[in-house]
C-alpha cells in the first residue's frame, strides 16, 4: 500500500507540472493585457477630454452669437423711439409717430429674429416696472405670433427681471435653465428654456426696461447625448439639479418638486467640482468605468456660475480593443495548454482521471439527492481507496441523518400548524397581488369567514371604505418604489366582519421571500375591548381630576369658614363658663353656641359630599327615633322661622321608628326645613307632616307657602350649586344642600321628591323605610361639657399664632379655665425664639404662619437639643383626613382641628408631657 502511495504521489506531481504550465501561460497574457489596459485608458482619457473640450467650445460660441444677436436688438430705431414715446404721452417727438406705431415696428424686428433663430421661443420688450409691453413667441405648430395686449403678464416678481434691472449698459443677465411657464404654471409638454435679458438705458442714463430673450436649450445641448455604446453625457447646473440627462424623468427635478442631485450620486464627484475647471479618474466604486466632468463658464458677469458637462464611460467601452487582443491570446494560450495537458492526461488518465470520474459521479448523485450510491472501493489503489471508504461512510450516515431530519420535520410541522392555529391573534398571508393564501383559525373567529370563503379572494373583502378601494393601488405602489406605509410597521386600522360591522384592529406586516416569490404576512388582533378599557381609563382620570379639584376648593372653603367659627363657638363656651350668667343671655348664648355647633356640621357636611361622590363616605343604617330628631330639628328651625317671620307647624310628637342615621337625616331635614323658610313669604308658613304608605315606607313631608318651582327649575333641583337665580337675590346659600340630602337620603335607602306648581309653594318629602326592631335610645349628641375644673399642675404654655382673635381667645380659655401661664407670638420666628428662651412645658402651633409653616417651625424647634422633647399640639383649621395624617407624620403630639371646644384644648394641654 505504501508503494502505491508514493506511485500516486509521483503521478499527481505530473498533474501538478502542467497545471504550472497552464498558469505560467495566463500569467504572462495576463501581464501584457495590464500593460496595454493602462495604455488603453490613458487614450480614452485624452479623447474624451477633447471632446468635451470641443462641445464646450461649441457651447459657449453659441451662447456668445445669442448674445450678440440680443444686444443687436437694443440698437434697432424702435427701441429709442418708445421710450421717447412714453416720456412725451404716447408720441415720438422725433419722428411724429405714436407708441403704437413704434410698437408695430419693434414686433416686426422681433417676428424677423424668430424666424430666423428657430431655437428662439419667445422675444419680450419689458419696461422698468416689470410690465410686458411687447411679446412675440413661437407656437407649439412652430408658427410665430405675437401676444395680444390683453395676455401681456406683470413680472416684475420674476428674479431675471429684477436682476437685469441692476446690471449696467450692455452687461447681459443670464438665467438658470428651467421648464417654460405660462402664468406660473409648467409648459406641457416641456420646454427647458435660458433666459438672455440685457436692461435698455435712457440717453440720461436711466433704466428704462429690458429686452428678454428666450432660448430652447435643446438645440443649445443638442451635441450632448449618450451613444448607442453606453457612454453617457449629461448637463449639471451649479446646484447639483440635471438640466439635460439621458432619462428624462431625471432632469429639472426642483421645478418638478423631486430631490434627485449630481451630489447625491456622485459626492466625490461633486466635491472636486468645486476647485476645478475638469477632472478626469477612474471610477471610485466601479473600477472598470471611468467619469469626469468639462466646466462651462456660460454667465460673462458672473464668473461663479457655471455648468457642468458631465461624462461616464462604461468599462466595456475603454477597453474593447484590448480585450479582443486578450481573447486571442488566451485561445492560443489555451491551445498550446491543452496539448501540453493531453499528454500529461494520457499518461495519468488510469491512476487519476478514471477515480476523479467515478468520484465526480458519486458526488452528483449525492448532491442530487441519491443517498444510495456507493463506489466500489476494490477498484481504488494508493489515496483513492482512503476516498472510496470516506464518501462510502459519508453517504452511509448521511442517508441516516437525513431519515432522521425528516421525520423530525414532520413532526416540527405538526407542531407549528397546532401552533399558528392555536394563536390568540389572526395570522393571513397573501401574495403581491393581495390575494388571500392562507388563514389560520383565530383569523376565522375574528373576521366570521371560512377558509372557503376566503382562500383566493382579495384581502380587501376584510377592509371597510374607503380603504377598501385603496388596497390595490397600495400595493402596486409599494411594488413600484418600495414606499412602506403599514409594512414592517406596527398601526391601528378598521376592518370588517363577514356581517359588514367594523371594528378597530392593531395590524403588523412583514414582508417575506420563498423560492422568489414574494408574500405578505398579516398578524391582526381585535382591540375593540383595549379601546373601550382606553375610554374608560379616559374618563375616570377625567372625573378624578375634577373631584381632586372640588376636594381642594372644599378644602380650602372648610378652612376659612373653620376659623371664624372657632372664635364664635370658643367666646361662647367661655360665656357659658361664667357662674353668674343672666338666664335670659345665657339662653341667648346657648342658642348662639347651639348654632355654631350646627354651622360646624354643616361645613364637615360639605366636606362630606366630596366623600360621598367619590364613594369614600360610609353611612351606619340602624333604627332610629324619628322624635328625637324631630324635637333636635323643631328646636334648631324654630328660631329661625321666628326671625323670618314665618309660622311653623311642626308635630314632634311621633312614635315611628325608621332605617336611618341620626345624624345625617337631622342634616338632610335641616336642609329642607331651612329652604322652606329662606324661600318663603312673609307670613308665610312651614309645615312637617308625616304618612306611611302601603308598602311600609315613612313620608316625612315639608310644606311651605313659597313661590313655588316651574317644570324646569325642578329638573335642575338637585344639581351641585344650582340656586336657579337666587344667587342674584339677598337670599344666602351655597347651592349644594339639596345635592347633600338627595345622596345623604339614598345612602339610607331613602328617596327625596318634590311636588310644586308656581305661585302655589311646594311640598319637599323624604321617604325612608319603617323598622320593626327597637332602637338603643343612646343620645346621639353628647353634651358639652361646661363644668371644667382648674388643673392643680400650673404650665408654662407658647402659643405661636398670626390671628390676633384667636391669640386673644386662647388668652381668656387659659386665663379663665386654668392655672397656666401662657405666652403669644405672631410669627415663627418670634415663637421659636421665645420656646428656646422659655423651654415652656407645652408649646401650641398655628400650621398657617406669615414667615415660616408649623411644619417648618416645629422641624426647626426639634433640631434643638433642648427643645427636642418639648410637647408640641397643632392648632389649625386643617380638617382634611389627609392633613390630619400629615399633622401625625410630623410628629405633633395632639391635632386640634378649629373650632376646638374650650375643654378640649385644656384636656390635651393637660394629657400631654415631656
Amino acid at each position: 500500500m505504501n508503494e502505491h502511495h508514493r506511485f500516486g504521489l509521483r503521478g499527481k506531481s505530473t498533474l501538478v507540472l502542467g497545471t504550472l504550465l497552464f498558469f505560467s501561460l495566463i500569467v504572462t497574457n495576463l501581464t501584457s493585457y495590464w500593460q496595454s489596459r493602462n495604455l488603453a485608458e490613458q487614450k480614452i482619457i485624452e479623447l474624451e477630454q477633447a471632446r468635451l473640450s470641443l462641445l464646450k467650445h461649441e457651447i459657449e460660441g453659441t451662447l456668445e452669437h445669442h448674445h450678440k444677436n440680443l444686444l443687436t436688438l437694443l440698437d434697432v430705431p424702435p427701441v429709442e423711439a418708445i421710450i421717447r414715446a412714453r416720456a412725451n404721452n404716447g408720441v415720438d417727438p422725433v419722428s411724429g409717430d405714436t407708441l403704437q406705431q413704434w410698437r408695430e415696428r419693434l414686433i416686426v424686428i422681433f417676428l424677423a429674429m424668430l424666424k430666423t433663430h428657430p431655437d428662439y421661443q419667445q422675444i419680450r420688450y419689458i419696461d422698468a416696472a416689470g410690465q410686458e409691453q411687447i411679446r412675440v413667441q413661437t407656437a407649439p405648430d412652430g408658427s410665430k405670433l405675437t401676444v395680444s395686449d390683453e395676455d401681456l403678464q406683470d413680472k416684475s416678481a420674476s428674479q431675471y427681471v429684477r436682476e437685469t434691472l441692476k446690471l449696467k449698459p450692455g452687461e447681459v443677465y443670464y438665467s438658470n435653465v428651467s421648464l417654460n411657464r405660462e402664468h406660473g404654471v409648467i409648459q406641457i409638454p416641456y420646454l427647458p428654456v435660458l433666459r438672455l435679458a440685457t436692461p435698455v438705458y435712457t440717453k440720461g442714463n436711466q433704466v428704462a426696461g429690458l429686452v428678454v430673450m428666450n432660448l430652447s436649450t435643446e438645440k443649445l445641448f443638442d451635441a450632448v447625448r449618450s451613444e448607442t455604446s453606453g457612454l453617457r453625457r449629461s448637463i449639471v447646473d451649479e446646484r447639483g439639479y440635471y438640466i439635460k440627462h439621458d432619462d428624462p424623468s431625471k432632469t429639472f427635478n426642483l421645478e418638478r418638486g423631486l430631490d434627485y442631485r449630481f451630489q447625491d450620486i456622485e459626492p466625490e464627484l461633486a466635491a472636486y467640482a468645486s476647485d476645478n475647471d475638469q477632472y478626469f479618474r477612474r471610477h471610485a466604486q466601479h473600477n472598470n468605468e471611468m467619469d469626469g466632468f468639462q466646466k462651462i463658464r456660460f454667465a460673462p458677469n458672473d464668473p461663479s456660475r457655471y455648468w457642468l458637462l458631465t461624462l461616464n464611460i462604461p468599462g466595456h467601452v475603454v477597453f474593447a480593443d484590448i480585450n479582443y487582443v486578450l481573447n486571442r491570446s488566451l485561445q492560443f494560450s489555451l491551445v498550446f495548454g491543452l496539448l501540453s495537458l493531453l499528454i500529461i492526461v494520457w499518461y495519468i488518465s488510469r491512476r487519476i482521471l478514471t477515480p476523479i470520474v467515478d468520484l465526480a459521479s458519486a458526488t452528483d448523485q449525492l448532491q442530487g439527492g441519491d443517498l444510495a450510491v456507493r463506489v466500489d472501493e476494490t477498484s481504488a489503489q494508493d489515496e483513492f481507496h482512503t476516498l472510496y471508504s470516506a464518501i462510502n461512510a459519508f453517504a452511509e450516515n448521511q442517508q441516516q441523518a437525513t431519515t432522521q431530519l425528516e421525520n423530525r420535520v414532520i413532526a416540527q410541522t405538526k407542531r407549528l400548524s397546532a401552533v399558528i392555529d392555536n394563536i390568540v391573534d389572526g395570522i393571513i398571508t397573501i401574495d403581491e397581488g393581495g390575494t388571500i393564501e392562507s388563514f389560520n383559525l383565530a383569523a376565522k373567529q375574528i373576521f366570521g369567514y371560512s377558509d372557503a370563503e376566503v382562500i383566493g379572494q382579495n384581502v380587501n373583502m376584510l377592509m371597510p371604505e374607503p380603504y377598501r378601494s385603496e388596497h390595490d393601488n397600495y400595493l402596486k405602489n409599494y411594488i413600484e418604489t418600495g414606499e412602506k406605509k403599514i409594512i414592517g410597521i406596527g398601526r391601528e386600522v378598521m376592518s370588517r366582519r363577514k356581517d359588514g360591522t367594523t371594528f378597530p384592529t392593531e395590524l403588523a406586516v412583514n414582508e417575506l421571500v420563498i423560492d422568489d416569490v414574494r408574500y405578505f404576512v398579516g398578524v391582526t388582533r381585535d382591540i375593540t375591548e383595549r379601546k373601550l378599557t382606553e375610554q374608560a381609563l379616559l374618563e375616570t382620570r377625567e372625573l378624578e381630576r375634577a373631584n381632586k379639584a372640588k376636594s381642594e376648593f372644599l378644602s380650602r372653603m372648610s378652612h376659612e369658614l373653620r376659623t371664624p367659627l372657632h372664635a364664635i363657638i370658643a367666646f361662647s363656651d367661655l360665656i357659658l363658663y361664667e357662674k353668674n350668667l343672666e338666664p335670659k343671655l345665657k339662653t341667648h348664648i346657648e342658642h348662639i353656641n347651639k348654632a355654631g355647633d350646627h354651622l360646624l356640621t354643616l361645613v364637615d357636611d360639605v366636606l362630606d359630599l366630596a366623600r360621598i361622590e367619590s364613594g369614600k363616605l360610609s353611612i351606619s343604617v340602624e333604627p332610629i327615633k324619628l322624635k328625637a330628631v324631630f324635637e333636635e330639628c323643631y328646636s334648631l328651625i324654630k328660631p329661625i322661622t321666628r326671625d323670618a317671620n314665618v309660622s311653623l307647624s311642626f308635630a314632634t310628637d311621633v312614635d315611628y321608628i325608621v332605617k336611618a342615621n341620626h345624624t345625617n337625616l337631622k342634616q338632610a331635614l335641616l336642609n329642607l326645613l331651612s329652604n322652606a323658610v329662606k324661600y318663603n313669604k312673609q307670613k308665610g308658613t312651614v309645615s312637617v307632616s308625616c304618612d306611611v304608605s302601603k308598602n311600609r315606607r315613612l313620608r316625612i313631608n315639608v310644606t311651605d307657602t313659597g313661590n313655588g318651582l316651574s317644570s324646569e327649575q325642578q329638573k335642575q333641583l338637585f344639581k351641585p350649586f344650582e340656586r336657579m337665580g337666587a344667587e342674584f337675590t339677598k337670599i344666602k346659600g351655597t347651592g349644594i344642600g339639596l345635592t347633600i340630602t338627595k345622596q345623604l337620603v339614598k345612602m339610607m335607602g331613602g328617596v327625596v321628591g318634590v311636588e310644586s306648581a308656581e305661585g302655589k309653594g311646594s311640598n319637599f318629602w323624604i321617604e325612608l323605610p319603617l323598622s320593626d326592631e327597637q332602637t338603643s335610645d343612646k343620645p346621639q349628641s353628647p353634651p358639652v361639657n361646661r363644668s371644667i375644673s382648674k388643673s392643680d399642675e400650673c404650665k408654662t404654655i407658647v402659643y405661636v399664632e398670626d390671628d390676633p382673635v384667636n391669640a386673644h381667645l386662647m388668652a381668656e380659655i387659659i386665663n379663665k379655665m386654668s392655672n397656666h401661664h401662657l405666652v403669644i407670638a405672631g410669627t415663627g420666628g418670634e415663637g421659636l425664639e421665645l420656646i428656646l428662651k422659655l423651654l415652656p412645658d407645652v408649646v401650641l402651633l398655628d400650621l398657617g404662619l406669615p414667615d415660616m409653616d408649623g411644619y417648618e417651625l416645629l422641624e426647626k424647634m426639634r433640631e434643638h437639643p433642648r427643645a427636642t422633647k418639648i410637647p408640641a399640639i397643632a392648632m389649625t383649621a386643617k380638617a382634611m383626613m389627609e392633613d390630619v395624617e400629615r399633622g401625625e407624620r410630623a410628629g405633633f403630639d395632639d391635632y386640634l382641628v378649629k373650632p376646638a371646644r374650650a375643654a378640649e384644648i385644656l384636656k390635651s394641654i393637660d394629657l400631654v408631657k415631656r
